[in-house]
């Protein structure tokens, strides 16, 4: 008999299948309608090697979180560290949840049917916040330097909004016009201070 994998040793290709299957189930049956059993069996493998794999549901759902937020986040995150002017940045960053958002619409659909679950709130804010809070921080300076007077809830606001709208624009993508969203978006957000050079 095969000696099961220990979770450190996971081959990518199977924690594809297992968190696929999760975030199936989840999206169809919510949290507390999917148990270990139906995801082990949906990713074809036994109960007992998916607990070699994750030690819990929960950790099931915190490793699904990372895995449908990544191909959204990394990109934005790249778009902050890039060395540009303030208002290009806060531009560039806006356009590129869309851009986004509109290359994995899937993903998109998942997270916001996993976070629309009440009893998950506790599970995911953990998470959210620690994926929201460093484009907060890069965000609250460029703000600064364009003369927002309170630059960190701008920059909460902002990203907040941006949020929303990359679901809107998934969702409700035959009422959604980016181009025009995009310049409502920089008249209030990055045009209305120019106390600055940006």
């Amino acid at each position: 008999m095969k000696k099961p994998i220990r979770r450190k040793d996971i081959p990518p290709q199977r924690r594809r299948e297992i968190l696929d299957a999760a975030a199936a189930l989840f999206a169809q049956s919510g949290y507390h309608g999917v148990t270990v059993d139906a995801i082990a069996q949906r990713a074809g493998i036994s109960k007992g090697n998916l607990y070699w794999y994750f030690s819990s549901k929960q950790e099931i759902i915190h490793q699904l979180f990372e895995y449908l937020a990544d191909p959204l986040f990394t990109p934005m995150q790249q778009i902050l560290e890039k060395d540009a002017p303030p208002r290009d940045k806060l531009r560039d960053f806006a356009r590129g949840c869309f851009d986004t958002a509109e290359a994995n619409p899937d993903a998109v659909r998942l997270l916001w049917q996993i976070a629309m679950q009440p009893q998950l709130k506790e599970l995911i804010s953990y998470d959210y916040t620690n994926w929201m809070r460093p484009g907060i921080d890069i965000l609250a300076p460029c703000f600064a330097d364009i003369g927002d007077p309170h630059p960190r809830d701008t920059a909460s606001f902002y990203i907040i909004t941006l949020d929303a709208l990359m679901g809107s624009c998934v969702i409700g993508s035959e009422i959604f016009d980016k181009e025009k969203i995009l310049a409502v978006l920089e008249e209030r957000f990055i045009d209305c201070r120019r106390d600055h050079d940006g």
